[in-house]
């Protein structure tokens, strides 16, 4: 359901093709079914990561304040869950094994009993390294409701430059997508993440005027779930 919404041809114009070679990201907006089962699971991931390279770039409890560790922004269907999360993996590769070790699998059936919502490994560049470490994402899953959305990545990539942003995960589905479960596949069409050297900076393109149009567009056509969040390890 939705796979035919957007053309295979959508291009991410600094994602294809890839300078380097692909990292793999894990994007993940969680409903928490059981807040025990939860815990357990959440203390165990960042231990499952270390043997593949992974770490947490976000994890924001979504009906937190700001102050408190939540969103700087949350938009389209936020509301629908609980937790974002967003990991980093040195490929596509390695976090799909991540997905399919002992160690996560151990800790997966809390998870599924828990939780609910999408899960998607992607492929992306490693383009935010190069930000100041104390950096903020923008990401979320987008549902295309009309041909208006086909001309968003382009545009909102021009957008990124004057606020020193980048995008680095664009994944239009199935396309880039090694891995999608929960509602992922079904209720979405899209994946992105940017990234920018400060909270302010990204807080500030998403008012700004040159993200204006862009912005429209896609929350004419998004009933996904969007947050900008700091970077993990600055909270």
């Amino acid at each position: 359901m939705g796979n035919n919404v957007i053309k295979s041809s959508l291009k991410w114009k600094n994602l294809n093709p890839f300078s380097d070679p692909p990292k793999g990201y894990v994007v993940v907006f969680t409903k928490v079914n059981d807040d025990d089962k939860f815990k357990e699971y959440a203390s165990n991931v960042p231990g499952s990561l270390i043997a593949h390279g992974g770490r947490i770039l976000s994890k924001v409890k979504l009906s937190a304040d700001a102050t408190a560790g939540g969103p700087l922004l949350s938009s389209g269907t936020t509301s629908d869950y609980d937790v974002a999360i967003l990991m980093e993996f040195p490929s596509p590769e390695e976090a799909t094994l991540w997905k399919a070790s002992k160690d996560y699998l151990k800790i997966e059936p809390v998870r599924m009993a828990s939780t609910s919502g999408p899960f998607s490994v992607l492929s992306g560049t490693g383009a935010h390294t190069k930000l100041p470490h104390a950096s903020a994402y923008f990401f979320g899953f987008v549902k295309a409701a009309g041909s208006d959305f086909s001309a968003f990545p382009e545009k909102v990539e021009s957008t990124l430059a004057p606020f020193e942003g980048v995008c680095f995960v664009g994944s239009i589905f199935p396309h880039k997508v090694a891995l999608n479960e929960g509602t992922t596949g079904t209720d979405y069409d899209a994946c992105f993440v940017f990234g920018f050297p400060s909270a302010m900076k990204a807080m500030e393109w998403h008012a700004s005027a040159e993200f204006a149009e862009c912005r429209a567009v896609l929350e004419g056509n998004s009933t996904g779930p969007m947050v900008i969040t700091r970077n993990f390890e600055n909270h």
